[in-house]
């Protein structure tokens, strides 16, 4: 992920800010959460734009996705589908080849016959395929997709392995090109990005600043080289929160202009609850069970 900073270190996105003071922000959008606004990533952003940045999103998700959840958190910008699609301020601007795109179209076509396999239509400037193998939804296998694309004189295309599913865009399209380009259009001198998966690192080497959750893959790390990357002790979007804590503050520390008015009655009930998805397992046990009953668990044990 890049920190797709609010998931949107949120499976296979990335979320990226610019800042009034000329700085830019990029993190990610965790999928696991399947579009899940936890109380850890808007206090991200609000953390964010409260210290003069503006957020915006990178995904691998499709452009209607992004831009639904860039209407949303009230981003003005998002790219999507890896690097194959920006959405600024209104504008659609598409980044993929007619080249790319042409073949994207006959790929669609030949999996269009095929009995097994599933494309999402929703992705309208890459191909999402899938298959289910009885009632789960699974990936494809890559090499399955290599030979496909071999076979059939599709050079100008590329693959990107999911857990339940494979993306194929231009071999041109990824999210640091994408990221670049918003930047001029942002016209941002400087870069913050934030991401946990080898399609992040495009955009984490380009960044002036580069961060990532607990949960950063060690391909990731290796692939930064010497270059700075700072890892978070948590982990998804809590890890989000505290890079933006850093981000804001030069520490992960929250201050008062980032804190939000205190909720009251059934408002504060419901944020309690929404607040159990972005603690830690024992955090959440702790708070099914009461403080006192797991300290006298463990006590005992």
């Amino acid at each position: 992920m890049s920190w797709e900073m609010v998931r949107a270190m949120h499976r296979g996105g990335t979320t990226v800010g610019s800042h009034t003071r000329s700085h830019a922000v990029l993190t990610r959008e965790d999928a696991r959460h399947h579009g899940y606004a936890s109380i850890a990533l808007n206090a991200a952003i609000r953390t964010l734009k409260r210290h003069g940045f503006v957020p915006v999103l990178a995904s691998g998700r499709s452009l209607r996705e992004v831009t639904d959840r860039c209407g949303r958190f009230r981003l003005c910008a998002g790219v999507a589908e890896y690097g194959s699609v920006m959405w600024v301020t209104g504008e659609t601007v598409c980044l993929a080849s007619g080249e790319e795109l042409a073949q994207l179209r006959r790929l669609r076509d030949i999996l269009s016959r095929m009995e097994n396999a599933i494309v999402d239509p929703a992705y309208e400037h890459s191909v999402r395929v899938f298959q289910y193998r009885g009632a789960l939804r699974r990936a494809m296998p890559l090499e399955w997709m290599d030979d496909l694309l071999r076979a059939n004189g599709l050079d100008r295309l590329r693959v990107i392995a999911g857990e339940d599913q494979l993306d194929v865009v231009g071999s041109d399209c990824n999210k640091g090109r994408a990221v670049l380009l918003l930047q001029q259009r942002l016209r941002a001198r400087e870069l913050h990005a934030a991401g946990d998966t080898m399609e992040d690192v495009s955009v984490l080497g380009l960044a002036d600043r580069a961060y990532a959750p607990a949960n950063v893959r060690g391909d990731v790390v290796a692939a930064m080289g010497s270059r700075a990357l700072f890892v978070a002790r948590h982990r998804r979007q809590r890890g989000l929160l505290e890079i933006a804590h850093v981000a804001a503050h030069g520490r992960s520390r929250s201050c008062q202009a980032c804190e939000p008015e205190p909720p009251a009655g059934d408002d504060a009930t419901l944020l309690r609850v929404f607040g159990i998805r972005d603690r830690s397992r024992v955090g959440r046990l702790r708070d099914l069970v009461g403080r006192g009953a797991l300290r006298h668990f463990l006590v005992s044990q």
